[in-house]
C-alpha cells in the first residue's frame, strides 16, 4: 500500500514495478488506484495521465475506486489500439473492490495506491483477511499457495 507523498511520478513508478513483479512471477497484475488528493487543481488531468501511462504497460487489471480519471485516460490512450490484456473495473466503494479478490490467483501481484484519505490500507487488510480465510477454509489447497500481495507503506518506511 502506497499512500503518502503521491504524485504522478511515484504512481507511474509503482505501476511499472507492478508490471515487472507480475512478469517475474508469471501472474496477472492488479492495480487498485484511488484518488491522489495531493494534486490540487490539476487532479483530473493528472489522474488521466496516469491512466494513459498504465494503458501502455503490461497491466492486466485497473481497478479505479471512485471516478478519478484513470479509466478515462486509459481508454483515450487505447483508442485504435488493441490491448486485450487490460481489463478495467470502476467501483465506488472499498467493499466492491474487495469483491474482485475472488478472481486473484496464485502468482498474481496486487498494488494499492492512493492518498491515505482513500483508506486503501483498509482494503489491503481486508484483502489479506479474505485470502487467509480462503486458504484456511480449503485447508491445504494448492490453488492458494503462492498468492501474494505486494504492499509498501511509505509512512512506515
Amino acid at each position: 500500500v502506497c499512500s503518502s507523498d503521491l504524485n504522478t511520478y511515484s504512481t507511474k513508478a509503482a505501476i511499472e514495478t507492478l508490471s515487472h513483479f507480475a512478469a517475474a512471477r508469471g501472474g496477472e497484475s492488479w492495480a487498485f488506484l484511488g484518488k491522489m488528493h495531493e494534486l490540487g487543481e490539476s487532479t483530473r488531468d493528472e489522474h488521466e495521465e496516469v491512466g494513459k501511462f498504465l494503458a501502455l504497460q503490461e497491466i492486466d487489471h485497473l481497478i479505479e475506486i471512485g471516478n478519478n480519471g484513470y479509466i478515462a485516460g486509459a481508454k483515450s490512450e487505447l483508442m485504435g489500439v488493441f490491448n486485450p490484456s487490460l481489463a478495467w473495473h470502476e467501483v465506488a466503494e472499498l467493499s466492491q473492490a474487495l469483491e474482485l479478490f475472488k478472481y486473484v490467483r496464485p502468482g498474481d501481484v496486487v498494488l494499492f495506491k492512493a492518498s491515505r484519505a482513500e483508506k486503501l490500507d483498509e482494503l489491503s487488510r481486508m484483502a489479506r483477511e479474505y485470502m487467509t480465510s480462503q486458504s484456511n477454509s480449503n485447508q491445504i489447497d494448492s490453488n492458494q499457495i503462492g498468492r501474494q500481495i505486494v504492499t509498501k507503506d511509505e509512512d512506515e518506511a
